[in-house]
């Protein structure tokens, strides 16, 4: 047994192996393909002079929140609901941690409703019936320790990355999905914007896998185990979609109806990979609703799960998706100033708690863009979320905090309010 850190919110040491289910999920997910075929749609073969620099941005910003969750002295050793406490007020954490919660329900009502469409059909069973046992699943899951779902967000990881390119197998011609032309800046900035935003909302709650890890190196594993699979199946959907396998259409339920040989292989793909998001939105909604009701874990992921079981049940899943696409322009403005308050705190600064409006305003106009159809909503909320916490990161005292050792001072006495 390690030795308890002397800071009782320090995780204890971990080994990447015991988060990367969770980064492979995200990877792994459906998402993937639909954003690979929603992009070929809109402008054909990505530019590879504009795909690299977008999956180099999306890993940069997962490297940048996800360090947080390192032990120190590299980052606070908790989770994002827990290194909160000392980055914002009360009333701030409760906002914040009610609209990833919501989120979170969000996504397992999404998760285990569609999952459960697509493995009725595969059985041959009542959607209805499909969305309860797979919720029962995520739940069981999502109550057990990491160490265990995260074998089996392993699993269904390397089912749906086998599976995703036999979609390939059905195709006569494949085109390529990639081209070394430019192609138009507007064009570059919908590429950029669409990679950010598929990573926005698990950036932001990243910490709650990286809780414990010790090196910079483990962290690379992780953010490589989620951009590499994102990749390729970004990759595999476009390529399915410049081949004519969607028939025109770049949602999900293309991807669920492709079949190959007469086997529903689209439908089993979806049912296979939607399990493991659903098991890490449980667990880090789980995280969020403990923040602000006091709640114990497990009661908290129960009631998560339980709330995204009743959207699934009840037909809503579909409905949500305008909702969840929100969180994509919302989130970057909320990570933002704890990169610059946590580089302060690095330096020997004293630490602060971040404003309201320093994140509110720009989260406010992300979330705005995003309902108002602008495609780059992500990237111009990230861009404004820079700008205005460099200018704060720019006020404020810069003496060194009284006997402070760097990102120890996030502990419960750092910043305490009055």
């Amino acid at each position: 047994m390690p030795r308890p850190p002397a800071d009782p919110t320090v995780a204890h040491p971990v080994r990447w192996t015991r988060y990367v289910g969770a980064w492979l999920a995200i990877g792994s997910s459906p998402g993937a393909l639909v954003l690979g075929a929603q992009l070929a749609d809109v402008g054909g073969p990505l530019p590879l002079v504009w795909l690299v620099p977008a999956v180099v941005l999306m890993a940069a910003l997962l490297l940048l929140h996800g360090r947080l969750g390192l032990r120190p002295p590299i980052g606070h050793g908790q989770t994002f609901a827990e290194l909160s406490r000392s980055y914002l007020s009360a009333p701030a954490r409760t906002a914040i941690g009610l609209l990833i919660a919501a989120g979170m329900v969000g996504w397992v009502g999404f998760s285990v409703g569609i999952g459960g469409e697509s493995l009725g059909r595969v059985v041959g069973v009542p959607a209805q019936v499909c969305v309860l046992a797979l919720a029962g699943v995520v739940l069981l899951l999502a109550l057990s320790d990491v160490r265990y779902w995260n074998r089996v967000a392993v699993s269904t990881t390397v089912l749906t990355l086998l599976v995703a390119p036999l979609l390939l197998l059905g195709v006569d011609r494949v085109r390529a999905p990639v081209v070394p032309a430019a192609g138009s800046g507007a064009y570059a900035v919908l590429l950029l914007a669409a990679f950010v935003g598929y990573v926005a909302v698990f950036m932001l709650r990243s910490p709650d896998f990286t809780a414990g890890l010790d090196s910079r190196p483990a962290l690379l594993v992780c953010v490589a185990a989620l951009v590499l699979p994102a990749l390729g199946l970004v990759l595999v959907g476009a390529a399915l979609h410049l081949s004519g396998d969607t028939a025109g259409d770049a949602s999900l339920a293309a991807v669920a109806a492709m079949r190959l040989g007469g086997v529903r292989v689209g439908d089993l793909l979806v049912a296979v990979a939607v399990v493991a998001p659903a098991i890490a939105a449980a667990y880090s909604g789980g995280l969020a609703l403990k923040t602000f009701t006091g709640a114990r874990p497990r009661v908290a992921t129960a009631l998560v799960t339980t709330a995204g079981l009743l959207l699934g049940l009840l037909g809503f899943h579909r409905e949500l998706v305008d909702w969840l696409s929100l969180l994509a322009g919302i989130a970057p403005p909320i990570a933002v100033p704890f990169w610059f308050e946590a580089a302060r705190r690095r330096r020997g600064r004293a630490a602060r708690r971040i404003p309201t409006g320093v994140w509110l305003p720009p989260a406010a106009a992300g979330g705005a863009l995003m309902a108002a159809g602008v495609t780059a909503a992500p990237l111009l909320a990230l861009a404004g979320a820079l700008v205005v916490a460099s200018l704060w990161a720019l006020t404020g005292p810069r003496g060194p905090a009284a006997g402070s050792r760097g990102p120890r001072r996030s502990g419960r006495g750092a910043g305490r309010e009055p």
